[in-house]
């Protein structure tokens, strides 16, 4: 239209032109000939109309060619119009194709935190199952053992209470030089079944401990480990077979005593297990020796031995060569213990002959460093006695210490930790030593700590925790938090004396 505008203009410009040039053309043609030429005049007039006539079309192209121009600007402005409802259009697709994106990238992060939420559920449910696996192959092994422990505890307390009827009726009689040699040796013998006792207790509650592979891995003496294993497995040893041990005297590895000694006592059952029969010579051996950077124990036995085609499955769960009464989790279990510890274990058998299982530690970096202890200092020799509380909810436990201890100090007594607690404050001269009991109703050794560091901080230095065993993750945290003395229990009466001495001596005298 545009185009057609400027030919219509041109046009009339043309026009323009040639009545110009035709009034020119006449008037000097006028001016050639006469002046009084009166046809001239009209020819010039009638020209000059014709000219006229031809400037009102060139105003009209004119007209025209504006009246096409505002069209096409109409139409521009329309275009414009059309071209900005697009580019609207456009912007407003855009911001839904934003909008769009970013509830997809929302939609994202909530699957991938649902995918992490779903990890995690697996993750702990792949733990809570291995627990499970672990306290099923536990309890197993622990009710094979129950009847050598019972075994082990039955005799040694009959000795106790034969003794103790023996006192009873030497007490009733005359007590001369040879009644008093004899209640002497009744006593010692007394005393090393109580030892006897505490050593099977100690060892099962190690056995049994619940620290499987949380917290922080510390120095284990792996002899210790493996003697104790021992000690506890003895009783299940069969008629005829005989246990002989090889231990070097000390092998430091990095880990965790209690799922070690789990890996020990499962290889020397399985041994056990295995016998061929009393009639038949069954031999089993431990051997503990050292590398470089490895200790290194065999379990070996002359037991019935593994099938060739067995041989390489006896490390996969639930895998078992014993029928119903096995449950395929003992070897497994000691695989990924050992793996844990970052150590291998392996096996080799021969089938009617017997069958060894080698398991490979690395030896810790260094061994845990022992501070010498200065040697006690009686108390007495300061110039004052002792003084100490003992907190114990058992009352038997209570009369019997105070007795043995009272030589060494004088000593209160409460019955659980808030008694405790009232005559801790109420005291005018600190005690030199509190012996608490850890659990107890109404305030045991973490609420008696606690309250300690609330009002008197400067006697928690003071507080030595009695313990038969940490039985939760509490009182485990607690004593793993703590830099204060935890002892187990029975507490040997010699110890608790020399640490009452011990912890007098750092008072100064009064006065």
């Amino acid at each position: 239209m545009r185009d057609d505008a400027a030919r219509v203009r041109d046009e009339a410009a043309r026009i323009r032109e040639a009545v110009l040039a035709f009034r020119e053309e006449a008037t000097r043609q006028l001016l050639l000939q006469s002046p009084n030429d009166l046809e001239a005049w009209r020819e010039m007039l009638r020209a000059g109309a014709r000219a006229s006539e031809q400037s009102r079309a060139a105003s009209a192209h004119d007209r025209e060619a504006a009246r096409l121009d505002r069209t096409a600007a109409d139409r521009d402005r329309e275009a414009a119009e059309m071209d900005r409802n697009a580019a609207t259009k456009d912007r407003d697709a855009a911001d839904h194709d934003r909008d769009a994106a970013e509830k997809d990238r929302q939609g994202a992060e909530k699957d991938r935190l649902a995918a992490e939420a779903d990890r995690d559920a697996a993750e702990e449910e792949r733990e809570l199952g291995e627990q499970r696996l672990d306290l099923s192959e536990k309890l197993a092994t622990l009710g094979k053992l129950a009847a050598g422990l019972a075994h082990e505890m039955s005799t040694p307390l009959a000795s106790v209470g034969y003794n103790l009827d023996l006192l009873r009726q030497e007490l009733e009689g005359e007590i001369g030089p040879e009644t008093r040699t004899r209640i002497r040796e009744l006593l010692d013998e007394t005393k090393l079944a109580r030892e006897r006792m505490a050593h099977v207790l100690a060892d099962t509650k190690a056995w049994l401990s619940e620290e499987g592979d949380r917290g922080v891995a510390s120095s284990v003496d792996f002899v210790d480990v493996v003697d104790r294993a021992v000690r506890l497995s003895r009783p299940l040893l069969p008629t005829g077979a005989t246990l002989t041990t090889s231990l070097v005297e000390t092998a430091v590895v990095s880990g965790f005593s209690a799922r070690l000694g789990q890996v020990v006592t499962n290889l020397l059952v399985n041994a056990m297990q295995a016998s061929r029969g009393p009639e038949q010579p069954n031999t089993i051996e431990v051997q503990l020796t050292t590398s470089p950077a490895a200790a290194v124990l065999s379990v070996i036995d002359t037991g019935r031995g593994i099938a060739p085609e067995d041989v390489g499955r006896v490390f996969d769960a639930f895998f078992t060569n014993r029928g119903p009464a096995g449950l395929g989790l003992g070897l497994a279990l000691c695989k990924d213990i050992v793996s844990a510890h970052r150590g291998v274990i392996s096996v080799s058998s021969v089938l009617g002959e017997g069958t060894t299982f080698r398991v490979e530690l690395p030896l810790a970096s260094s061994a845990a460093v022992v501070v010498p202890q200065p040697p006690p200092v009686d108390a007495q020799a300061s110039g004052r006695r002792a003084r100490a509380l003992l907190i114990d909810d058992d009352d038997s436990l209570r009369r019997v210490l105070v007795r043995l201890l009272r030589r060494d100090a004088d000593v209160d007594v409460a019955a659980n930790g808030r008694e405790g607690l009232e005559r801790i404050l109420a005291a005018t001269v600190p005690y030199d030593v509190i012996l608490c009991d850890l659990m107890m109703p109404v305030m045991g050794g973490i609420g008696l700590h606690a309250a300690l560091t609330r009002e008197r901080p400067a006697l928690l230095a003071t507080l030595v925790l009695l313990t038969g065993g940490a039985t939760t993750d509490e009182t485990r945290a607690f004593l793993k938090d703590i830099p204060n003395l935890v002892l187990e229990k029975p507490v040997p009466i010699d110890v608790l004396s020399s640490l009452i001495r011990e912890r007098a001596s750092r008072t100064p005298p009064l006065g």
